[in-house]
């Protein structure tokens, strides 16, 4: 019973390093957008195209929101990852996490 119980707590622990690291990656990416939306802006402003600053001002507010969803997103992983060893049973918290190895990724 005790090695099935590992078994499916190493795979519950996988499987939530998994999704945090695609929601690190995604924070990436999503700071990679942010940075180039506020090159483009700035580029705007300098060449004085007040309907392209107002764009991509707009883009820059809509890459800031998409950034820090992806940094609650990343919080969450760790935070089931560090939480358990704060319990009296750890082992059974992360063998429910193998779970998530049903449940598909979200797609956006």
């Amino acid at each position: 019973m005790n090695s099935i119980l590992l078994l499916l707590s190493v795979a519950g622990v996988v499987a939530v390093l998994a999704r945090a690291v695609r929601a690190g990656v995604r924070l990436l990416f999503r700071g990679a957008d942010s940075l180039l939306a506020g090159e483009v802006a700035a580029q705007r402003a300098r060449r004085g195209d007040l309907t392209g600053v107002s764009d991509a001002d707009r883009a820059r507010r809509e890459a800031r929101v998409r950034r820090r969803g992806a940094v609650a997103e990343l919080a969450v992983w760790i935070g089931l990852l560090a939480a358990p060893p704060l319990t009296p049973w750890p082992e059974g918290i992360y063998a429910a996490y193998a779970l998530l190895w049903l449940f598909p990724r979200r797609r956006r």
